[in-house]
């Protein structure tokens, strides 16, 4: 069976295919606790194929591509834009469904900026070109983290079947931040969900309220703010008992954590706090967008018979 598979804690970022269609990004950051890897199914039958950077499974009903670019000396901006000018080109004529970015020293300064405020423009500047614009309403859910090494780590999944996208209301939306956070907002939205599979997928979701980061410094209180954001962007998607598991649908959660030297503690803090249903939980090292932030959560939650 074809799927994207996620495995953390490599030595190097790579992008490969293994045995029977299994699609894999391999991630140098760290595995703090969990199985370590996440397998997303594809659907039906299809062909994998290399086009520019990304190895690409292409079947009837729907399309992947993963991509680990090593960045160098070059512009992340400009990186980033050809990667996300290469995904359009791909996707035209169908629904983009989900991103995962993972960037090379995401807090690193580039003159007045970061490297995530470089990502940002790079990634809206291809979704503004005038032969295949991109607006806010049309954004899917998406994540960005840091990574260690060189290289910038691009996931994108894309169907025909149609999504809504959802924002949060005690946040703004990500796409209308203000000029402090960067030249060009962060392009996605807080959640998406695919109608015909009622998939719900909730995009990197930190200790933010409005605009701005709170609790700096204090790793339960960002937790439970963020915990707050995606219960508040779920019940926004009117399915918040799809995240609780063991009912309809199977869900996941991916934690980013900044401090791997906590582990333990952040792991058992969020085993008391989350949902008992939830099916597979990873806690992953990885630097946030914002320097002041401890972690970063995504979820998913799949009907039980698109899981299995």
């Amino acid at each position: 069976m074809a799927e994207l598979c996620f495995r953390f804690g490599a030595p190097n970022a790579y992008a490969r295919v293994d045995e029977g269609q299994v699609l894999t990004l391999g991630l140098s950051n760290a595995l703090l606790a969990g199985p370590g890897e996440e397998r997303w199914p594809l659907p039906g039958r299809g062909e994998i194929e290399r086009h520019d950077d990304f190895l690409i499974w292409r079947g009837e009903r729907g399309m992947c591509g993963v991509a680990a670019v090593p960045v160098g000396d070059r512009n992340i901006e400009g990186v980033t834009e050809q990667l996300y000018t290469t995904i359009l080109t791909l996707t035209d004529g169908l629904v983009l469904h989900r991103f995962w970015n993972f960037i090379p020293q995401i807090n690193q300064p580039v003159g007045e900026l970061d490297r995530y405020m470089c990502f940002c423009t790079g990634r809206a500047r291809a979704f503004s070109n005038p032969t295949n614009p991109f607006t806010g309403e049309e954004l899917p859910p998406a994540s960005a983290v840091g990574t260690h090494g060189d290289h910038l780590c691009v996931v994108f999944v894309a169907g025909p079947e149609s999504l809504t996208p959802v924002e949060n209301p005690l946040q703004v939306p990500a796409y209308e931040y203000p000029p402090k956070y960067g030249p060009r907002s962060p392009s996605f939205a807080r959640a998406g969900v695919i109608d015909a599979t009622r998939t719900l997928l909730i995009s990197g979701t930190a200790s933010i309220r409005g605009s701005e980061s709170l609790h700096p410094g204090d790793f339960e209180s960002q937790a439970r703010t963020a915990l707050e954001n995606i219960q508040a962007v779920s019940e926004a998607a009117g399915c918040p008992e799809w995240l609780a598991g063991g009912g309809t649908h199977r869900s996941t959660v991916r934690v980013y954590v900044k401090d791997a030297g906590a582990r333990l503690q952040h792991a058992a803090w969020f085993e008391r706090h989350l949902p008992v249903g939830i099916e597979q939980i990873n806690f992953i090292q990885a630097d946030i967008c914002r320097a002041e932030l401890l972690l970063e959560l995504e979820a998913c939650a799949v009907p039980h018979e698109q899981g299995e």
